[in-house]
């Protein structure tokens, strides 16, 4: 049983492993291409005891504005399927930083998951 947990606990930390990984690649190749203004770097906020955050910096090389995070987020945010995989890999929030500056922003994932559209909508069956 004690086995069993702990080999799921290793599984799911690979997962989440592995979703950083492919962000990083993915980001690198749009940087590297042009198709994005900044380096994005993912990594993992947070941890056993702690509610999980997906975390973005933004390697600008200079303290972002809100209102340039907030852009950063809300990219990251109109992408459903992407939020939700972020949910089952058990991350609780999306954060946005600069490299730089010590501020930065945090969504709540569940927020923006746009979840039970067919259960709300069809209720009175």
């Amino acid at each position: 049983m004690i086995w069993n947990n702990i080999i799921n606990w290793f599984g799911e930390m690979r997962d989440r492993y592995a979703l950083v990984n492919d962000f990083n690649r993915n980001a690198k190749m749009a940087f590297s291409v042009g198709a994005a203004d900044v380096l994005l770097r993912a990594s993992i906020a947070g941890g056993v005891f702690s509610t999980r955050a997906f975390r973005i910096k933004a390697m600008a090389g200079r303290i972002l504005a809100k209102q340039e995070q907030k852009y950063i987020g809300d990219v990251i945010l109109a992408n459903t399927p992407l939020v939700r995989l972020l949910i089952t890999r058990e991350f609780a929030y999306l954060e946005v930083h600069d490299n730089v500056g010590s501020t930065g922003l945090r969504w709540k994932l569940w927020d923006h998951a746009q979840m039970g559209g067919y259960l709300s909508n069809n209720n009175n069956m």
